[in-house]
């Protein structure tokens, strides 16, 4: 077929051999009828279709294998610019007026002729694709390609390829037909885009809370400084609020800002408060922590009971004047939790004493135990020594 001429290959009067059916024992007159039926089947579908001659990539694959070439889909794999040379041997032969309405031009013969039309930067990837299809053997497949309008629009297309009965091997005649990807493509780039943005203000709020929490630290450390007889006091709510920045912080690294790491918040909240309240020399923290998820409802109260549990272990869990404490935090089915604090000091009747010797911190885990509908209770440390704090809390079901 000379270069450049455009061939419309099913004139409206007649058939043409590729619509004929491959039927035995039909009359030449019996074809005919057929096939014209096939021709205004094929101009009439609803359906994008179009048939190509990739006759000249057949006759390429064939020259690539007598040369030595073993394996062709390979040799195309690393050479992805052979895409642009193939891609003149090919020829759109005919279209029909739903793929002339597709691409938004009058007459279907304006498709007709190379590649070029349709055709744009970002096509040739895709049809490298299906020259490796081809080059495998493959005579029937899908392959999502992108097309463009003569007016510059996009077409995001699947393309359903199909060498014609009979062409199998010279692959003279291809179907293809197309079905429309593109308002789903660019619904799903909005969406994209949405999701891109709601992360970026997620992040950006987990930022400024994060800045928040440091002032307000910073603001505690002045007034402690400046009103030395509250020290105590501010020192304490200065750790509280070091906790719940933990939190924040195990938020801001993961992908998913509704969850928080249980060994980063219990792991970092045990560590702050032991490192601000222990001392290195002489003091000992055990921690053993599973490496799960829980959602930031849960993550805030539970770093709060971990830091007012160390912190008590440590202040009143002395024995001899050292602090040893021992923390367990497993996770279990579905979201549970169970939290042990140990410390090896003489040991506290939780349930019997008094709301002074309790302490506001002990009072702010009951409250917060009570927020996760957990169990506390309060037993003999390891051989009757020191004390040991075991919080259940139960599945998550949210």
């Amino acid at each position: 077929m000379p270069a450049g001429k455009v061939v419309r290959i099913m004139p409206s009067k007649g058939p043409h051999p590729p619509f004929a059916p491959r039927s035995e024992g039909l009359s030449e007159a019996d074809k005919r009828e057929l096939g014209s039926r096939w021709y205004d089947w094929f101009q009439d579908s609803q359906t994008p279709m179009w048939v190509e001659d990739f006759g000249g990539v057949a006759a390429r694959f064939r020259a690539l294998a007598a040369g030595g070439v073993p394996d062709v889909a390979r040799w195309l794999r690393k050479r992805p610019e052979e895409a642009r040379v193939l891609a003149k041997e090919v020829r759109i032969l005919s279209a029909n007026r739903a793929a002339a309405e597709l691409f938004e031009v009058a007459d279907p013969e304006e498709l007709c002729g190379d590649l070029e039309v349709g055709f744009g930067e970002e096509s040739y990837g895709p049809f490298l694709e299906e020259l490796v299809r081809i080059a495998r053997g493959q005579r029937r497949f899908s392959v999502d390609i992108l097309g463009v309008t003569p007016g510059g629009k996009n077409r995001y297309l699947r393309m359903h390829w199909t060498a014609a009965p009979g062409h199998e091997d010279d692959l003279r005649f291809v179907y293809l037909s197309a079905v429309d990807l593109t308002e789903l493509v660019q619904t799903e780039g909005v969406l994209r885009n949405a999701v891109k943005a709601k992360d970026y203000l997620l992040r950006e709020i987990q930022h400024r809370v994060r800045n928040t929490l440091a002032l307000i630290d910073s603001l505690l450390d002045m007034q402690a400084d400046a009103f030395p007889a509250a020290r105590a006091v501010l020192a304490d709510s200065s750790r509280r609020v070091e906790s719940l920045a933990i939190v924040h912080d195990s938020l801001y690294k993961r992908a998913d800002y509704s969850l928080a790491g249980l060994r980063d918040c219990v792991d970092g909240v045990a560590r702050q408060v032991f490192d601000a309240l222990g001392e290195a020399s002489r003091d000992e923290l055990e921690l053993e922590v599973d490496d799960a998820e829980l959602r930031v409802e849960r993550a805030a109260p539970l770093s709060l009971i971990v830091g007012e549990l160390v912190a008590n272990a440590v202040e009143h869990g002395r024995s001899e004047g050292r602090a040893r404490v021992k923390l367990l935090a497993e996770s279990g089915v579905r979201g549970a939790l169970s939290l042990v604090v140990e410390d090896g000091g003489p040991g506290l009747d939780w349930p019997t004493a008094s709301a002074s010797a309790r302490g506001l911190g002990l009072a702010l885990v009951e409250a917060l135990a009570a927020q996760l509908g957990g169990t506390l209770r309060s037993e003999s440390g390891s051989g009757g020594v020191g004390c040991r704090v075991r919080l259940e809390i139960p599945p998550d079901d949210r």
